[in-house]
């Protein structure tokens, strides 16, 4: 794994018989400082690059994780977790402002999303108020996200649940075992379970 950037001030935990293919780079842009990542066993990624610009920050990926994508983190102290055992093909994750959770048994197909901010913010010409606040974004145990799913700001996926392809899901749902797919997401069906 290519790391650049000032690594005297980070920390990289690299679990016993990751596996890195193709290009992996994680970068502490500039002067970012006190970042952790931490790796655990039997990890597999391929071209996967990784990206802080702050102070604090920490990176935590479970055992046997395989993961394929662009993880980037802005600000100081945000915290990404991704469970134990959950895959992806093809996900850019970007956390500013608020933190992402994704729990362990999880599949990611490709070209998702997964947004905690808009990042640029918009504010009611009336009151000034900032209208699009950020949110930390939650996907419980054993969720299915489908190609080219966008995930924005203030989601909760609760553990279980399937989002269909092309979905935009952008507010917390509360029920699991449930398939969550359009634009923007409702729940479609209720009680169901998925295989990989």
């Amino acid at each position: 794994m290519n790391v650049t950037g000032s690594i005297e001030h980070n920390s990289v935990l690299l679990g016993k018989g990751a596996v890195l293919k193709g290009e992996c780079v994680i970068n502490f842009w500039r002067a970012s400082s006190k970042n952790v990542v931490k790796i655990g066993e039997r990890a597999s990624f391929n071209n996967l690059k990784v990206v802080f610009k702050g102070h604090g920050s920490t990176l935590h990926i479970g055992d046997d994780v395989k993961w394929t994508g662009h993880i980037l983190i802005v600000g100081n102290n945000r915290s990404v977790h991704i469970g134990s055992r959950s895959t992806a093909q093809g996900v850019y994750l970007l956390c500013r402002d608020k933190d992402v959770t994704i729990g362990a048994d999880c599949m990611l197909s490709r070209e998702i999303e997964i947004r905690s901010t808009d990042v640029h913010k918009i504010f009611s010409m009336d009151t000034e108020v900032q209208v699009n606040e950020p949110g930390d974004v939650v996907i419980g145990d054993r969720v299915w996200v489908a190609a080219r799913a966008l995930i924005s700001k203030g989601a909760i996926i609760p553990s279980g649940c399937v989002v269909g392809a092309c979905s935009f899901v952008n507010k917390p749902f509360s029920s699991e075992n449930t398939l969550l797919a359009g634009a923007p997401a409702k729940i479609i069906r209720e009680k169901i379970r998925w295989e990989r």
